[in-house]
């Protein structure tokens, strides 16, 4: 918040005040404009300069003389408190209002008349300038549906501010980490604009964008980025199964999926053939599957291979689960 310098001009006292409800220090500006009792008021108003105050601060303006009659005039000031007092020399008007953003640019003006003196009276008035914290929203770019990103896509955000006085500086956050300029990473900053090329799942999150100012820092609401992609086998799965003859056993097959919305095809592999899994063998809970499998000769020990896909395609590589003769191996994980 900046002050507005005093002044002192001949004859008499015009004085702004304002108060910070936030405790900042008050700050005071002053000009001396003197009327005589029962003289014509003089044209010594002297114009002040455009008045910087913070929102939520109290604004008064004071004008001296004794019969003096003063009016004050602004387009829907809010908590407004006008006190008009004489202590025989001096006539006092002091109006108070807090100050919001909305008020950013009004004309607050105040007029004087001497009320034993037929002369016109005297008007003065202000351009108020309200300093607040800086209001950012994030809005994803024209062309993109947030409903339809895949793995792949460029995607930009722009930051939209509303601040005074101007921000100097625009940060971009994932995830309440702020992100670099990194051309290497896909990762371009300018400005109030965000750019992340090629969009992975690991791009998926909350993006917000943060502005700041001489009055302090305003966050955006979070935009929450969903990457979607095809389905991929989830790590650390049992790939190997140790199963005797006539044995039955359950082979779980787990992926990763957005949309979650997935379908299963198995098929078995050995030296000889290749052939898919019958339905009535396979169960499907979510994003995971599980086969029935049960080896009746040395031909029937081989690969399983497990595909998903959703509406965003196939699964390119398919999860792949080793049948062997129990005994040699029972149980291994990640081979």
């Amino acid at each position: 918040m900046e002050s507005v310098q005093a002044r002192t001009i001949r004859r008499g006292g015009i004085v702004l005040h304002v108060e910070n409800l936030d405790s900042v220090a008050n700050k005071e500006a002053e000009v001396a404009t003197k009327v005589e009792v029962q003289t014509a008021l003089e044209n010594t108003f002297n114009q002040i300069a455009t008045i910087a105050i913070g929102k939520g601060d109290i604004a008064k303006k004071i004008f001296n003389r004794k019969y003096i009659k003063i009016g004050w005039k602004m387009s829907k000031i809010k908590e407004r408190v006008e006190i008009t007092s004489n202590d025989g020399n001096t006539t006092t008007s002091t109006l108070s209002f807090v100050a919001s953003k909305d008020d950013d640019g009004k004309y607050l003006s105040c007029r004087a008349e001497n009320k034993v003196m037929s002369t016109e009276g005297l008007e003065n008035g202000w351009k108020l300038e309200i300093h607040y914290t800086p209001e950012a929203e994030i809005i994803l770019g024209t062309n993109l549906n947030p409903d339809a990103i895949r793995e792949g896509t460029d995607v930009y955000f722009d930051c939209i501010m509303n601040a005074q006085p101007s921000v100097y500086k625009v940060e971009w956050r994932q995830n309440g980490k702020v992100l670099h300029h990194n051309v290497a990473s896909g990762i371009i900053v300018s400005d109030q604009s965000l750019v992340l090329q090629g969009v992975s799942r690991s791009t998926a999150g909350n993006y917000t964008c943060v502005g700041y100012n001489t009055e302090g820092d305003g966050e955006s609401r979070p935009f929450y980025l969903n990457v979607m992609y095809a389905p991929t086998c989830r790590p650390n799965q049992m790939k190997v199964y140790g199963v005797a003859k006539q044995e039955m056993a359950k082979i779980t097959c787990q992926v990763e999926a957005n949309p979650p919305d997935v379908q299963f095809r198995w098929t078995f592999n050995n030296s000889a053939d290749s052939v898919d899994v019958a339905a009535a063998h396979i169960a499907k809970s979510g994003t995971s599957s599980q086969v029935s499998y049960t080896p009746m000769t040395e031909l029937d020990y081989g690969t399983l291979l497990c595909y998903a896909s959703n509406r965003i395609g196939h699964q390119r590589i398919p999860c792949v689960f080793h049948i062997i003769a129990a005994g040699k191996v029972r149980y291994m994980y990640m081979c």
